[in-house]
């Protein structure tokens, strides 16, 4: 009797594709985290980066005054000819100016005894009170006036005002869109010192009393 044999039938192996990459729903919950961060953390950055441009104009601007004082006073060592007694200048954009608004979108700051040239504020507003200080002068255009005199102390022509008599030079420095965080700057009538600070938030005004030191 022949042997009886069973063929058996293998099923042939099926082939399994593996797919790679993110389904739709993964991308859509990505985009959707991205989006809850952006709003958290976005205006915060903005914040800062704004206050950083404050605190360096306040910063520029202070360079350029210590400079002009320095230059007053070294151009006029060891000379008794009142030839070369050095008067320095400063000019400044008018009050409340807009850095946005002004050439190339920077406000300009310079000294006639700035030997490191001028400086340029960007994406900041600028107020002073040169109007209050100086009857020549209504604040609505740029101003150029004697600031420190040979003696490093302040010029009569910047500081004197008939009516109100002597005050300080007082200039602040905030965003172009609020007064929330704004810096000031301080020079004193007479001796010419120059202070620094934080100026009261949401005043709109430059007034001495509200340029505290940045350490109070």
């Amino acid at each position: 009797m022949l042997p009886f044999h069973v063929t058996k039938h293998q099923s042939p192996q099926k082939t399994q594709y593996y797919q790679t990459g993110f389904t739709l729903i993964e991308v859509l919950v990505v985009v959707f985290l991205i989006a809850i961060m952006s709003a958290i953390v976005g205006p915060g950055m903005l914040g800062f980066l704004q206050r950083t441009k404050i605190s360096s104009a306040q910063s520029e601007v202070l360079g350029i005054l210590q400079e002009a004082q320095r230059t007053a006073v070294r151009g006029t060592t060891n000379c008794n000819d009142t030839s070369c007694v050095t008067t320095c200048s400063l000019t400044l954009p008018a009050s409340n100016s807009l850095a946005s608004a002004a050439t190339n979108n920077v406000l300009v700051v310079s000294s006639s005894c700035a030997a490191s040239g001028d400086r340029s504020l960007e994406g900041v507003r600028i107020r002073h009170n040169f109007a209050s200080v100086n009857s020549t002068y209504d604040g609505t255009t740029t101003l150029i006036a004697d600031l420190f005199n040979f003696k490093g102390t302040t010029s009569d022509s910047l500081t004197q005002n008939d009516s109100e008599g002597k005050k300080d030079l007082v200039i602040v420095f905030t965003s172009e869109s609020s007064e929330a965080f704004q810096k000031c700057l301080v020079v004193s009538s007479g001796l010419g010192l120059i202070r620094v600070g934080n100026y009261a938030p949401g005043s709109a005004d430059a007034v001495q009393s509200k340029c505290s030191a940045i350490n109070s």
